[in-house]
């Protein structure tokens, strides 16, 4: 049931950060599209062919990030998909071997009150058949013992290296993250140092980026 409740969150979180990066691919992809349209105008092109290339540059390097990053994602989900149905499949396992352990349990125990009775009857086989009946039983127990001991352990194993593996791919991607995000603000803060200064020295105004700083702060 632990494993279960992680891989679910695991799984839930992965689906969330893919449908925020899809969200993102695509409105990076509109506003590419809406720069390539504003580029083909004659006056807008001459006036602003390096600040709209920048851009575009800019921003097919962010799609194409983001795509990379999508794929990731996709690559992360479909891995803790296989791994919860493979859990899944184990925990189905399990709960048929201990239907078959409450079988045999309640075999033995049928046997065990036949025995019993069989003893009432038959003095001279008592003895014997109580010392094979609580060996029977030490063996049986000494058993179960040994296959729980054996299957907490490979079950405790199993789930710190699943948690291992999910703690390191939400690590990594935080820190991709937060350098995309890192990266990009710098990049839209030196695009607008640019732009002002070269609309200070050509009009005398200063016409600030508001695109480059709306996608910084979306990512933000």
């Amino acid at each position: 049931m632990v494993i279960r409740i992680r891989t679910g969150k695991s799984y839930e979180t992965e689906r969330r950060n893919r449908s925020e990066l899809d969200v993102r691919c695509q409105r990076l992809a509109l506003e590419l599209a809406d720069t390539k349209q504003m580029v083909h105008q004659g006056d807008y092109r001459q006036e602003n062919y390096d600040k709209v290339k920048c851009e575009r540059d800019a921003f097919e390097h962010d799609l194409s990030e983001l795509r990379r990053k999508h794929e990731i994602l996709e690559v992360s989900h479909t891995a803790l998909t296989k791994e919860r149905n493979d859990l899944s499949k184990e925990v189905v396992s399990l709960q048929q071997s201990v239907t078959l352990l409450q079988k045999d349990k309640d075999y033995l125990n049928r046997q065990n009150m036949e025995l019993s009775v069989r003893c009432a009857h038959e003095e001279d086989r008592l003895e014997r058949l109580q010392v094979q009946l609580e060996d029977a039983k030490k063996t049986r127990e000494e058993m179960y013992e040994k296959y729980v001991t054996s299957r907490d352990h490979y079950k405790t194993e199993y789930e710190n290296k699943l948690h291992d593996e999910l703690e390191q791919i939400r690590l990594k991607t935080a820190q991709e993250i937060e350098h995309l995000r890192t990266a990009t603000k710098e990049m839209y803060e030196r695009e607008n140092r640019h732009a002002v200064s070269s609309s200070s020295r050509s009009n005398g105004s200063v016409m600030p980026l508001s695109g480059p700083m709306e996608i910084s702060r979306s990512i933000e």
